[in-house]
């Protein structure tokens, strides 16, 4: 607590300040440990590990709440702005980002820092910052409850195999829609029935905020690439 230079009577001024500071905290235990003290409470009762806790529930209503008890602490901003951009509330989190902005610079002459600006200038450079594909969910869709509960079991990367004809991407479609709420950042969607690959990969980059002209660069870039390698076959 004092560096180098403690007081003559360190001990009794340490368990002074341990007695005001078990005052304060109101029956929160402070307890005796190797080399120190501890401060012993339940999680959920810090404002720290409420917040997140909300946030990973998908709450972001009820952790603005906590957030408004500490308008300028910028690292809490941009956990809620993450979270409403992950609840598909984009323009709340503009708002919230606009808000804070304003009381920096009117009560502390601020700018943002670095990182929560960067945080902003991706939601004002991707407009589609969560985009939403998915068709319209199959009407009548019933009879497959074994396939469903198979595709809530299945890893990351599925393939519906069948004949043509026997309702895959209906199949598909409903789970889909059933899962929405799973991937908050949004869904792509394609027909693969022929598409050309290359404009599939450019339209879901384009989906997930780069824009056409970096997109058409890379493209331009590769198609060079593609010209100056295969004569030589050594790509």
């Amino acid at each position: 607590m004092w560096g180098d230079a403690p007081p003559r009577q360190a001990k009794a001024a340490l368990y002074s300040y341990l007695s005001r500071l078990r005052t304060a905290l109101d029956g929160i235990p402070i307890v005796r440990r190797s080399g120190g003290y501890v401060l012993e409470t339940d999680p959920a009762s810090i404002d720290l590990h409420r917040f997140r806790a909300l946030v990973t529930l998908g709450r972001p209503d009820e952790a603005m709440l906590l957030v408004r008890e500490r308008p300028l602490d910028e690292r809490l901003a941009s956990q809620l702005m993450r979270a409403l951009i992950g609840a598909g509330q984009r323009s709340a989190a503009l708002v919230h980002y606009a808000q804070l902005q304003g009381r920096l610079a009117d009560e502390l002459g601020l700018n943002p820092g670095p990182a929560l600006r960067d945080l902003h200038a991706s939601l004002i450079q991707r407009p589609q910052w969560s985009p939403r594909q998915l068709p319209a969910a199959p009407m009548d869709f019933t009879g497959v409850t074994a396939e469903l509960a198979a595709l809530d079991l299945a890893g990351p990367i599925v393939t519906i195999t069948g004949p043509a004809g026997t309702g895959k991407t209906r199949l598909a479609l409903h789970w889909a829609h059933e899962h929405t709420s799973d991937y908050p950042d949004g869904q792509l969607f394609v027909d693969l029935n022929g598409s050309d690959p290359a404009d599939v990969v450019r339209e879901f980059i384009t989906a997930l905020g780069t824009s056409r002209t970096a997109s058409h660069r890379n493209r331009t870039r590769r198609q060079r690439f593609t010209a100056h390698c295969w004569p030589t076959a050594a790509c």
